[in-house]
């Protein structure tokens, strides 16, 4: 197929497989322009793996026409010279982090905040519009479809679908949800559409059938109930079609499976001798005593685990969007997998009001014994200069990387609000070390995560901390003079209003260094590493230098960056091309500088930092 056939399959119906055919056709150019240019193995792999990350992120926006191996040498390029002038060792595991942060953000936490507004918001539509966003993020048609469904054209119908996102936007940001229309489309297209209970769809067109005979109103609901609970005791293992099984041990034990991957399980009562792979555990409590009734969810890559959404009281409404079993009276349970993860990476979580643990299926198969870590808590308070942080965000963290797999598989954000006095308590937080950040609007519709304070919660630990309120106050203005464009560029108005936003990222210089021979090891072996690494004397003074701050531009150009801690720092403002309706905007301008904050003593505490006037570059299309 050719390739924008292919990024167009990928973009307009999910296909990975369309994508994974770009990758596995392109990646050995696009690695090989990269080592030209970087002239280093790592960073070309860096490079790669980000031009990877932006064509997934623009397939909707190339053109057609457009050559994908000239887009792809002319992207590798410039990511290249973007690697080489950010001294790319330092920050590749922060922004391989973040990317899956904002990733993460936009599948995950966004649907979560839309999600109990999402039908009044649909409610506020006109019907052209609600049948376009029905079409395309809850069936998956794509644009020649609603346009053949409603009568228009290709173009007519992505003008109603951003017409129609452009509204709901609107009314999250008046109740309080702040989300771009680029993520909050892809939350709705990931999460709006769960699987119904295995079984549900041959029970529903028995119970149909066989209420055919019944001649009255109570005589029909009788044989509906009746014909359902007469399928629902026909079920067998025939239907093990599926991409998992879920077995457990312990007598009188209730278990819940509902959307995991993209097939449902199948529930059976042993398991299959020749099962490709088979995770068992025993959860115990801290005190060593099997734990029975312990929520046991299973994440793997394309099925996360979100670790605070629910507990292991599983109520009737409860949305778990994974594998999950609940331990036996003895503390054990058995997940069975029909085709193993790649690599291995699999991860359970368990969730229990007396603690919390997870586990990955290595350390499982050497060791099967789970013991549960006390739950710890974190209350504070949160300052923004001198002044409490009223009705702010506040969101905590871990940070995860590649090799430490399971916590990406296992998402340990939280979000909570501050009260009046700028208050707030995260009642519940897993043993280990979190990151404190407050949610910062960049720029309309965009949140970002500010400030990065560690904290080191051991088990049963209750925490105090204060949030900002320290540290040195940053100003400075932007100096944009739109330049004068050519008759083929743009349209006139494209640049003339740039939207600017900034970021500043602490310059670590406690890195992790891979030993000799990291390329040869396992992925155990590397995972175990890592962790060893993040509890030395020179991962704790790590931690302690990962920080990040975000903030707006005004309309007339000043910014302002409160509680900036002592450190050198990359600083970046850039602003997106305003493009027509229904393309993806571009970097269109930058500026790149370090800002080195010193020390702060009494006396200049107050003092604010004035970078004076800083001048973007243009950047061309």
């Amino acid at each position: 197929m050719e390739d924008l056939q292919l990024l167009r399959d990928y973009a307009e119906q999910r296909s990975d497989r369309a994508f994974t055919d770009l990758v596995t056709r392109h990646i050995n150019f696009v690695y090989s322009t990269a080592l030209r240019v970087v002239h280093e193995t790592h960073l070309a792999e860096d490079v790669t793996q980000l031009v990877f990350i932006k064509l997934a992120r623009k397939a909707r926006s190339l053109r057609h026409g457009t050559v994908l191996t000239g887009w792809l040498y002319r992207t590798t390029h410039f990511v290249s010279q973007t690697v080489l002038r950010s001294d790319w060792r330092r920050r590749k595991r922060e922004y391989v982090a973040m990317q899956f942060t904002e990733t993460n953000r936009d599948s995950e936490s966004v649907w979560k905040e839309v999600a109990p507004l999402l039908e009044q918001a649909m409610t506020q539509l006109r019907q052209a519009d609600q049948d376009a966003l029905l079409l395309r993020f809850f069936s998956g048609k794509s644009l020649r479809e609603i346009g053949e469904a409603l009568g228009v054209s290709d173009d007519t119908a992505q003008k109603r679908i951003n017409r129609a996102l452009e509204k709901m936007r609107a009314y999250f940001v008046n109740h309080g949800v702040v989300a771009s229309a680029d993520a909050i489309a892809p939350a709705i297209s990931a999460h709006a559409i769960q699987a119904a209970p295995v079984g549900l769809a041959s029970n529903l067109v028995t119970a149909s059938l066989t209420a055919g005979s019944g001649t009255t109103v109570g005589g029909t609901t009788v044989s509906i109930l009746k014909a359902m609970t007469v399928a629902k005791l026909k079920t067998t293992t025939a239907g093990i079609t599926a991409a998992a099984i879920v077995l457990l041990t312990g007598a009188g034990v209730a278990v819940r499976m509902q959307r995991a991957t993209p097939q449902a399980g199948a529930v059976i009562a042993t398991p299959p001798s020749n099962a490709p792979f088979i995770m068992r555990g025993v959860v115990r409590k801290p005190d060593g005593k099997p734990l029975p009734g312990a929520l046991v969810r299973v994440a793997m890559i394309g099925a996360m685990v979100r670790l605070y959404e629910i507990t292991n009281s599983l109520p009737a409404n409860a949305r778990v969007s994974n594998i999950s079993v609940v331990t036996g009276d003895d503390g054990t349970f058995t997940v069975a997998l029909l085709s193993a993860p790649p690599e291995r990476k699999a991860v359970v979580a368990v969730n229990h009001d007396t603690g919390y643990a997870i586990a990955t299926a290595d350390q499982l198969s050497s060791n099967p014994e789970i013991v549960l870590q006390p739950w710890g808590r974190i209350e504070g308070v949160l300052r923004i200069g001198k002044s409490p942080g009223t009705n702010q965000l506040v969101n905590i963290g871990i940070w995860g990387s590649q090799e430490t797999y399971e916590w990406m598989l296992v998402s340990h954000a939280q979000s909570v609000r501050t009260d009046a006095n700028g208050r707030f308590v995260f009642s519940r937080v897993a043993p280990g070390d979190v990151w404190l950040t407050r949610s910062v609007v960049v720029r309309p519709g965009e949140g970002r995560q500010s400030g990065h304070r560690y904290v080191k919660v051991t088990p049963g630990d209750h925490v105090q901390v204060q949030l900002g309120g320290v540290g040195r106050t940053i100003i400075g203005r932007v100096d944009w003079i739109s330049p004068p464009k050519a008759a083929a560029e743009e349209p006139s108005n494209s640049n003339d209003k740039l939207v600017f936003y900034g970021s500043m990222h602490a310059r670590e210089r406690h890195g992790m260094r891979p030993p000799r021979g990291w390329r040869d090891m396992s992925v155990e072996e590397k995972r175990r590493y890592v962790r060893e690494w993040r509890d030395s004397p020179e991962g704790e003074l790590f931690k302690r230098e990962v920080r990040n701050y975000e903030f707006p531009v005004q309309p007339d150009g000043t910014f302002r960056v409160e509680d900036v801690l002592p450190g050198n720092y990359s600083m970046q403002v850039r602003a997106d091309a305003q493009l027509p309706k229904g393309q993806r905007p571009r970097l269109a301008a930058m500026v790149e500088i370090q800002v080195d904050v010193p020390e702060m003593s009494a006396d200049d505490a107050d003092e604010l930092i004035d970078l004076g006037t800083l001048s973007p570059a243009r950047l061309q299309p």
